[in-house]
């Protein structure tokens, strides 16, 4: 790049340009003429329009506010009917399943009834089976009683019997005995009998000798 150096011993150039002399406008109108005015007319007073206007721009918002205050009251009465209808409806689903659970109630009291009174009926049934089988165990016992009362009597008379048979044979084994010993002293009376003679026998024999 090449560089520019100013002129030995000259004066450095100013960065800016010197200021354009100004120029004085010359009118062509004469100085006195200049200087007279014509006379302005009377001021109007904007008082009026301005309270018009704002009286205007009141009613209208005063108006916009009526209307808004009706939309809300519209919007809260159609909220609260929404609401109401909401609780209608909740109230209505519950009054619903109420009455179905009512219902289901009932058909259950009435199925445990149904249940309940086949149960006394079968109930009623076990219990005369179990009277009956009473009155027929009681027969058996009857029975039995009886049975047993001509046993004990059976019994007693087999007894009697015994007895009279232990009687027959004590007095059986005492006649035995009665004739063993009677049986005893007709024997030893032969032996003895046999003795003497058999002596006198021997005695006549040494006599003839």
């Amino acid at each position: 790049m090449t560089t520019f150096l100013p002129p030995t011993g000259g004066r450095r150039p100013s960065a800016d340009p010197p200021p354009a002399p100004r120029r004085r406008h010359i009118s062509n109108v004469p100085k006195a003429r200049k200087r007279s005015r014509s006379a302005s007319p009377p001021r109007r007073s904007f008082l009026p329009s301005i309270k018009a206007q704002l009286d205007e721009k009141y009613q209208e918002q005063a108006i916009i506010i009526e209307e808004a205050k009706e939309f809300i009251r519209r919007t809260e009465e159609q909220k609260r009917d929404r609401e109401a209808a909401e609780e209608f409806a909740r109230l209505y689903r519950v009054y619903e399943q109420t009455v179905d659970g009512i219902a289901q109630g009932m058909k259950a009291l009435k199925d445990i009834d149904a249940r309940t009174q086949q149960k006394n009926e079968e109930r009623v049934q076990m219990t005369e089976a179990y009277l009956q089988h009473m009155d027929e165990f009681g027969n058996v016992l009857s029975s039995w009683g009886q049975t047993n009362r001509e046993v004990v009597q059976s019994q007693e008379g087999w007894k009697q019997r015994l007895d009279r048979n232990a009687q027959g044979t004590n007095e059986y084994i005492q006649l035995v005995g009665h004739i063993g010993r009677r049986t005893n002293a007709y024997g030893e009376g032969v032996r003895d009998y046999r003795r003497r003679a058999r002596r006198s026998m021997e005695d006549s024999r040494h006599s003839h000798q």
